[in-house]
């Protein structure tokens, strides 16, 4: 049987599902790349890589889709950045926070309450 998901190079340390019902879901690891699939197909829809000298450098060990704006994407590792991609910039980066050492598949989490 063939492996639809992943690549003898990568191996995965985090998988988050999109808050729509679950129709992507998004996972890394090993390589500095976030891969999006397509929950009901398991192909691969969108790839997350550094460019220009932004975005991930070193393994990633967790993402997570933001609750309210499923197109947001947040990831961090051990490259001391939580980069923010946007899904609809065809996998570019759009922010970053500098310093935070991601070392969990859990250690991501959004609060982002309106006042």
């Amino acid at each position: 049987m063939d492996n639809l998901i992943g690549s003898e190079d990568n191996y995965y340390h985090f998988i988050d599902y999109s808050p729509d019902k679950g129709s992507k879901f998004v996972v890394g690891g090993k390589l500095p790349v976030l891969e999006i699939y397509d929950d009901e197909t398991l192909k691969k829809v969108s790839f997350f890589e550094a460019g220009d000298h932004i975005g991930h450098v070193n393994k990633i060990f967790c993402a997570k889709f933001d609750q309210e704006h499923p197109q947001l994407i947040y990831s961090g590792g051990w490259d001391r950045n939580i980069n923010i991609w946007d899904i609809r910039a065809g996998g570019r980066l759009c922010g970053a926070i500098f310093g935070p050492l991601v070392c969990g598949a859990e250690a991501i989490d959004l609060n982002c309450k309106r006042y």
